[in-house]
């Protein structure tokens, strides 16, 4: 008869947060719901009275890049779709995965035929152990925006603020975890705090 192996836990490295499949376990697990809005609440700056995860198992196939296996889907405020995804490795197109994942939120809410105003909002938050964007932030939000207007296309209409976002159903956020570190501010802030625990490798 094998003699059961002992093991020691001290020895063994915990995974951090930035491992996509840790990550998803924390805040994409069912009953983990409270720590999903934490972080979100947060992220978002708003107040959260409830979260839905959509897609709390894990695929088998992890290797379906495509499919975004690893992200987590949910719904807050029954009004509000987001897309959250760790990025540990910079393929050279956030930009256009989280394009991807923006409309894939907005096409699966709403179904054939529906009135376009039941459309809800769809949020793309995307956490990246790397630096993609050339800006001096590392939290930056996207909206939808209107172009400067072109001189010989303006029309004298008498308002006095123009709209400046094309539609506000449509938002992107990229959190850049190097930047964060960079500015290794205090932890102030709960966005801060969150970020700290994300950053921090595992012992």
């Amino acid at each position: 008869m094998k003699q059961k192996q002992t093991i020691d836990m001290t020895q063994k490295k915990l995974l951090p947060l930035t491992c996509d499949i840790v990550f998803k376990r924390v805040f994409g697990k069912l009953g983990n719901e409270d720590i999903l809005r934490a972080l979100l609440e947060a992220i978002l700056d708003v107040e959260i009275k409830n979260v839905v995860v959509k897609n709390p198992e894990i695929p088998k196939d992890l290797y379906d890049s495509k499919a975004g296996v690893l992200d987590i889907k949910a719904e807050i405020n029954d009004n509000i779709i987001i897309d959250i995804e760790m990025q540990v490795e910079d393929q050279k197109n956030m930009d256009s995965r989280s394009t991807f994942y923006i409309a894939s939120l907005v096409t699966e809410a709403i179904k054939i035929g529906e009135n376009y105003k039941n459309i809800k909002k769809a949020i793309a938050i995307n956490l990246l152990d790397y630096n993609f964007y050339r800006r001096n932030s590392y939290h930056n939000i996207a909206h939808m925006m209107f172009e400067k207007t072109k001189p010989e296309e303006f029309v004298n209409m008498g308002y006095r603020q123009e709209d400046q976002m094309a539609t506000k159903d449509l938002e992107m956020h990229f959190l850049e975890l190097p930047k964060f570190i960079r500015k290794n501010p205090e932890a102030n802030t709960k966005l801060e705090q969150w970020l700290w625990l994300i950053v921090r490798k595992g012992g």
